[in-house]
């Protein structure tokens, strides 16, 4: 019996409609469909929750004799897709304790999900992802089942997104999140939009855009060729290595600018930190 009968199976048991199965799995019913009428596999997430669902192991879904590796039911889980071409990538990670965002030499983009905590979250994260580029699809999307709040997601959810380093143009990052670490990443730009309280970004080819509306800490090793800060109302802290040199743009309105180690606008060869919105403040310092 395949894995997609065995689903819709379990579902006519427990007197679920493909509309209710979806709407537990905080998946579309045409993705049930796809999967009942062997069209398209759930991914492992996926087999999770319908695992914790129906009260039946992995193994027993996917037809198997022998128990599943315990790592499908743990503290943390992966899944990944082949890339297709160079490409913007657009990530939606919601709420998250932290996020990791780092290049890889492999052809694949993947994202793993754990746990802060070490606690079990098996069937509590669902995650999807595309490599076709179809428009207004994002390529990764993270999505909390029922049960697990964004409020729980922000105290221990942590997400790394790996990319293919061949692949990438510009990165697009929507999150709620405490901590971002970008690494090794050579890009036109990386954009992240959203709320975060701190972010370390090491090794960045590219320009570095941070939309968040509330107070920010930001460290570079080194610092991009150019970093764009729009705000309104907030903060933003920015460190930098010893020696680094730079100047700031400051191209807001009612906004200041803090940078006793800055160069004059438009010095030669040299990296700028530029300032966007309203009524902001952003403080610039070496260590």
């Amino acid at each position: 019996m395949s894995v997609g009968k065995r689903i819709k199976e379990l579902r006519k048991a427990a007197g679920y409609s493909q509309e209710e199965l979806a709407e537990k799995l905080c998946v579309s019913r045409q993705a049930v469909t796809k999967w009942e009428t062997d069209a398209g596999l759930p991914d492992i997430m996926n087999l999770q929750a319908v695992s914790t669902l129906f009260s039946v192991s992995v193994d027993i879904l996917l037809g198997q004799e022998n128990p599943a590796p315990k790592a499908l039911q743990s503290a943390s889980c992966e899944t990944s897709v082949a890339a297709v071409y160079q490409k913007q990538f657009e990530i939606h990670a919601g709420a998250a304790a932290r996020v990791i965002v780092q290049g890889t030499k492999t052809a694949e983009f993947a994202v793993r999900v754990s746990s802060v905590s070490g606690k079990d979250i098996t069937g509590l994260v669902g995650v999807s992802l595309d490599g076709t580029g179809r428009a207004q699809t994002p390529d990764v999307m993270v999505k909390r089942r029922r049960g697990f709040s964004a409020a729980q997601a922000r105290e221990d959810l942590a997400l790394t997104v790996s990319l293919p380093a061949d692949y990438i143009k510009q990165i697009e990052l929507e999150a709620d999140a405490g901590e971002l670490l970008v690494k090794s990443l050579t890009c036109e730009q990386f954009e992240y939009d959203g709320k975060l309280k701190s972010a370390s970004i090491e090794n960045l080819d590219g320009i570095f855009i941070l939309n968040a509306n509330c107070a920010v800490q930001l460290a570079f090793q080194p610092l991009p060729r150019r970093v764009e800060i729009n705000q309104l109302h907030a903060d933003c802290t920015i460190t930098l290595p010893a020696g680094t040199p730079y100047y700031c743009e400051n191209r807001g309105r009612r906004c200041e600018i803090n940078a006793p180690g800055a160069l004059q606008e438009g010095t030669p060869t040299c990296a700028v930190i530029e300032l966007n919105g309203f009524a902001s403040q952003m403080t610039v310092m070496e260590q």
